[in-house]
């Protein structure tokens, strides 16, 4: 069985649906005023894609 980070590594698709739904977690913050959490989310998922980014 593989870890999440090895999905997301290896399954383009799943990678791609995981980030589209970090975008709108991301949106939904700034839309309900939660900017700290959006600024902390937005900089969370840029760390996770460079990361990633690294074995492709």
């Amino acid at each position: 069985m593989s870890s999440n980070i090895e999905t997301l590594v290896y399954d383009r698709k799943a990678r791609d649906e995981f980030f589209a739904n970090y975008d709108k977690l991301i949106k939904w913050c700034k839309d309900f005023g939660f900017l700290k959490a959006a600024m902390d989310h937005a900089q969370n998922k840029k760390r996770l894609i460079e990361h990633v980014s690294l074995l492709d």
